[in-house]
């Protein structure tokens, strides 16, 4: 799969209607680039669509710098991407305003470097978007909580490839990360500690990960995914409370209910 339509992964992990209407309409706008912009030599005239095509073009750059003002990265790949992106579709639009005869002569291989650069930009902002979720350089100060929440149980690009999450009991890892107490300073340790697998302690049959504001427990399985059960803050006196307790469990007696 190109870089660029792997953008519909983070769809869901959004919720956000600028970046819906850039996955929709992107393939849309390389087609408008291949199909729109030359008019064939033996045309006596264009499709007509030119102020269409205008119009398309401007709605499309104006979600994806709606979408990338709010995420609001440091990353240098959403930035080029961005500048990248806005230089090929101003040039386009003023191709669309040429005269006929001019549009003539445009070649197949000339619009083709537009639309491979224009993918090319989509790319590199998918790049900078994944990077912005990276907690060891946390850069996008638009990101909530809830979205970090989802992107660590996402099974497509974010931790739900590598672990499983329980969601049975309380402090499960599912469903204690969208509680209102769980933080997003909280939900970026959690990020960190999982990336960096920062073991802390195995008294009896859970490991016990984390050294900062939380402790994850998990279970190492011989075949699949790593089970994560229960996430705790230990900066609150009852969950940390909570985390020595159970940490002394049984891993059997502890059930399992897949996110």
């Amino acid at each position: 799969m190109k870089p660029y339509k792997k953008l519909e992964h983070f769809r869901d992990i959004f919720g956000r209607e600028d970046f819906d209407y850039i996955v929709s309409a992107a393939d849309g706008i390389s087609s408008l680039i291949k199909y729109g912009v030359k008019v064939s030599p033996k045309a006596d005239k264009s499709d007509c669509r030119e102020e269409e095509y205008d119009r398309k073009i401007g709605e499309f750059y104006a979600n994806l710098s709606s979408f990338c003002n709010w995420l609001h990265s440091s990353s240098e790949e959403i930035n080029k991407g961005l500048n990248l992106c806005d230089t090929q579709l101003f040039s386009i639009r003023k191709l669309l305003r040429e005269p006929l005869l001019k549009r003539k002569a445009i070649s197949g291989g000339y619009i083709n470097k537009f639309n491979k650069t224009f993918l090319y930009s989509l790319s590199l902002i998918y790049r900078g978007i994944s990077a912005s979720f990276d907690p060891l350089r946390f850069s996008a100060t638009g990101i909530n909580k809830v979205q970090l929440a989802k992107y660590l149980l996402d099974k497509r690009v974010g931790y739900g490839q590598f672990f499983e999450f329980n969601k049975h009991g309380s402090y499960a890892a599912a469903d204690h990360i969208f509680d209102a107490a769980f933080t997003k300073e909280h939900m970026i340790e959690t990020l960190r500690v999982l990336k960096l697998k920062e073991f802390r302690e195995k008294p009896y049959e859970f490991e016990c990960w984390g050294n900062g504001r939380v402790r994850i427990h998990l279970a190492k399985k011989f075949f699949g995914k790593t089970r994560i059960y229960r996430i705790y803050r230990a900066d609150t006196n009852t969950e940390h409370a909570r985390h020595v307790r159970d940490l002394r469990t049984k891993v059997a007696a502890s059930i399992f209910a897949a996110a």
